[in-house]
């Protein structure tokens, strides 16, 4: 099945994944693992002890239930998108071997705890994605419903600015969760079809051979014992690069792409932390009064989303469950400051949620010691090269002013599962007479090639349209969208469909580039109304002096 160099061991025993953006975080435990994940575990990517060369496309005689060769599909990185991805192809009849450079970590639900972190927003497209493989209410097991969006800025009462009930499914849960249960539902549902290999960093690839190479990482097992490196090529009938924002897949198409290049735009966002919230310091909101502020301290609501703006420090508070919160902190100095330092900073300038953090608590050394998390866009001038194909962050990428990266990234998946199974189908009717095996075999890869170009066609217009979204929305006065975001829910009511961009963006399933068009009309709307008195006024004036002009004329 593969070729390595350096020997060989069995990894540590572990049991459930949990996952950083595109990758596991942390280290394995020890214990016993389920039955389900030791079988599966069996029959991921097995070494020979000679080294031949052996890719998943040298077995042969791997037939369809219709009598067609079975395609395979090498998957780099298992984040929300890898991991749906390699469901997706399964449902197609591919078999898959995932490669994720992280290894297993059981406390998949401790991963905010113990690293900090943020969750991610869950809406319309990422929906349509998890419904389609029947595991919502897994997600939902996991994840925090958010009924609010709540904007504040200065201080005490005065603060509120706008709070409005949600008006689509909006679920906030952790990238780790979210991964776990795409790997999990891959291991009970293909357990002989999809192949997972954790601790296996992509180094390098070549693309006209549709073949990769990762590294597996020498890393402690504890109990279990030692895994040590060597490198493993595969190669396969397509490549998916969903290795992340700073894609090795990506990295090797600019190296052997001709005309292909890649630029990143990237804005630090501050520092994260996942805290406990005292349940005093709970007030749930309510759809009649919505008034997040119960006397001079701030109340936390465990189902609103706030963002509280004090130019140039935002600090934005996620839920991510009932008792914790994400606390993000941007534009604070922190770098360089210990934890009593932090805790001044966040004293002086968000004194209302200060007591939360006491100089000498683990959030604040938390946030001293960690790295600034970032938010970037990506411009890539394409997302495939002949079988290889980058999805989610590894091709594209929006800031985080509009939710939609993780939504997009597994859109993608949903994308390409349906050019790949018309394209194929199709080409199965045309050769339909055709019974030999090494012919069906080449017309699918062809198949592959073509079916990657159409998805290239059709995706990358719509996320240039939402990056370009995210892009213009903050060079926006944050007052002058609240403003517009009021006027249209008092008055849009009285429309017959109407219906906002933002709802349309996270509850329906419409094109990004149709959505910045309805954007752009109701933002030019908006501003006609608000200047119609102005101009009323004006017209009005011009006409009385005209008139005045016309009498002494006389």
């Amino acid at each position: 099945m593969a070729s390595q160099s350096g020997p060989q061991k069995r990894g540590p025993k572990t049991a459930v994944p949990a996952f950083s953006n595109s990758s596991i975080s942390g280290a394995p435990p020890s214990g016993p693992k389920p039955a389900a994940l030791q079988a599966t575990q069996a029959s991921t990517l097995s070494v020979s002890d000679t080294g031949a060369n052996e890719s998943l496309t040298s077995q042969g005689g791997d037939l369809t239930p219709d009598g067609w060769p079975r395609l395979t599909a090498i998957v780099a990185g298992a984040g929300p998108a890898g991991a749906l991805a390699a469901l997706l192809l399964a449902r197609q009849g591919f078999k898959v071997e995932v490669f994720e450079r992280q290894d297993w970590d059981e406390s998949a639900n401790d991963w905010l705890k113990k690293h900090g972190g943020w969750n991610v927003a869950l809406t319309g497209r990422a929906w349509a994605a998890l419904e389609s493989v029947g595991l919502t209410k897994e997600v939902e097991g996991r994840g925090m419903r958010i009924k609010y969006m709540t904007t504040l800025q200065g201080h005490g009462k005065e603060s509120v600015l706008m709070a409005r009930k949600v008006n689509f499914k909006h679920f906030s849960v952790s990238v780790p969760d979210l991964s776990a249960v795409l790997v999990r539902a891959g291991m009970e549902r293909y357990p002989g079809q999809i192949m997972y290999n954790f601790g296996c960093a992509l180094t390098s690839a070549d693309l006209d051979k549709a073949s990769a190479t990762f590294t597996r990482r020498g890393h402690s097992g504890g109990e279990n014992g030692n895994a040590s490196g060597g490198d493993v090529t595969v190669s396969g009938d397509m490549l998916v690069g969903a290795d992340g924002l700073s894609s090795v897949m990506r990295a090797q198409m600019e190296k052997q792409v001709p005309g292909f290049s890649v630029s990143m735009d990237c804005r630090g966002t501050g520092k994260a932390v996942s805290v406990a919230v005292p349940p005093e310091m709970m007030a749930p909101l309510s759809d009649d009064v919505i008034n997040p502020l119960h006397g001079p301290r701030f109340q936390f609501d465990p189902k609103s989303f706030t963002v509280w703006v004090r130019p140039p420090m935002r600090l934005g508070i996620m839920p991510n469950s009932r008792t914790r919160v994400g606390c993000s902190f941007t534009g604070i100095g922190m770098d360089g400051q210990d934890a009593a330092g932090v805790a001044a900073q966040i004293r002086e300038f968000f004194p209302e949620v200060a007591e939360l953090f006491p100089p000498d608590s683990e959030y604040c050394r938390q946030l001293a010691t960690a790295k600034e998390l970032r938010h970037c866009t990506v411009d890539s001038t394409q997302f495939h090269y002949k079988q290889t194909v980058l999805l989610g962050d590894a091709a594209h990428a929006c800031f985080n002013y509009i939710g939609q990266g993780t939504n997009l990234a597994m859109e993608d998946g949903l994308v390409l599962e349906e050019i790949l199974q018309k394209e194929i189908e199709a080409a199965k009717r045309r050769a339909d007479g055709q019974q030999d095996h090494g012919a069906r075999r080449a017309l699918l890869v062809q198949t592959v090639a073509s079916a990657l170009e159409r998805f290239n066609k059709e995706r990358k217009k719509e996320t240039d349209a939402a990056a370009k979204m995210s892009e213009d929305i903050p060079k926006q006065p944050i007052k002058l969208v609240l403003a517009q975001n009021k006027f249209y829910e008092s008055f849009g009511r009285f429309i017959p469909g109407f219906v906002t961009w933002q709802d349309a963006l996270n509850s329906t399933l419409r094109p990004p580039s149709q959505i910045a068009a309805m954007r752009a009309r109701q933002m030019r709307n908006y501003r006609a109304i608000r200047h119609a008195p102005t101009v009323l006024a004006v017209s009005a004036a011009v006409a009385v002096l005209a008139a005045a002009a016309a009498r002494l004329s006389q």
